[in-house]
């Protein structure tokens, strides 16, 4: 059993059925990992980023205060079509999928009313309520009796979305690593953090920071290749611990597939 975002349909119960877990849904990404630390479920399953709308800030700001780690990333094609239950002057949606689909919406439904939700699955049931529109895949259009009005409604073909498996479990090995550190506000000290990786020859694949609730002060999120079980990995984690004031690696975790 596995906690997704709901209702049945959103993209993660997509992702979810192509990977063959049974699904307990709850009503936001945070809701999905209160449960797994709670015990109410083993892992969920969450977005962590996309191509156009960038880092999925929910999820990965509750992993940062959290003892949670990802074991998993599985990697998704997103296609946002518009489906509608008859009016189009207000579309409901996720604020992610506004993001990925802003230029279209401001050619095309320049004045429509745009209403956030918590899923693109919740949207669509809200279009059917309402006898108003919804951007979510089509097949979760369709499986709340809406009408596809238009297909890749999304910014571009290559809108693809991270999503992670959380769990309470920690794995020792994986493809990726991601972890948090903050450090001090000095000229070069970013810069000589950055450099245990290079001089082992780690690659980095994602860098972000978030703010810690001083002025001034970030949290710096990294995702990188490899795990703490090869060296030079390892060899670069401790050489960042001890240049910092907080470090935690978040997860080691396999990546699982494309979709």
């Amino acid at each position: 059993m596995i906690g997704v975002l709901g209702p049945e349909g959103s993209y993660s119960d997509i992702v979810r059925r192509k990977l063959g877990l049974d699904a307990k849904f709850f009503e936001t990404v945070t809701r999905c990992l209160e449960a797994v630390e709670a015990g109410k479920v083993e892992k969920c399953l969450v977005p962590i980023e996309n191509s156009f709308g960038g880092t999925v800030y929910e999820t990965v700001d509750y992993l940062i205060k959290s003892d949670l780690s990802i074991t998993g990333e599985v990697t998704m094609r997103i296609r946002h079509a518009l489906c509608t239950a008859g009016k189009t002057g207000v579309i409901y949606s996720h604020p992610q999928a506004f993001a990925q689909c802003r230029r279209k919406l401001r050619e095309r439904y320049p004045g429509a009313e745009l209403v956030p939700c918590a899923s693109t699955s919740e949207a669509a049931r809200k279009a059917a309520e309402t006898g108003q529109s919804a951007i979510c895949h089509e097949q979760t259009g369709r499986l709340y009796g809406l009408e596809v009005l238009e297909t890749d409604l999304q910014n571009g073909d290559s809108n693809v979305t991270r999503f992670v498996i959380v769990s309470r479990e920690r794995l020792e090995s994986g493809d990726k690593t991601s972890l948090v550190f903050t450090c001090d506000d000095r000229p070069g000290a970013l810069w000589e953090i950055l450099g245990e990786f290079a001089k082992r020859g780690v690659n980095l694949k994602k860098i972000d920071s978030r703010p810690t609730g001083v002025l001034g002060d970030y949290v710096f999120y990294l995702d990188l290749e490899g795990s703490p079980s090869e060296e030079n990995v390892r060899n670069a984690l401790e050489g960042v611990r001890s240049k910092v004031r907080f470090f935690k690696v978040i997860g080691s975790y396999r990546v699982l597939g494309e979709f």
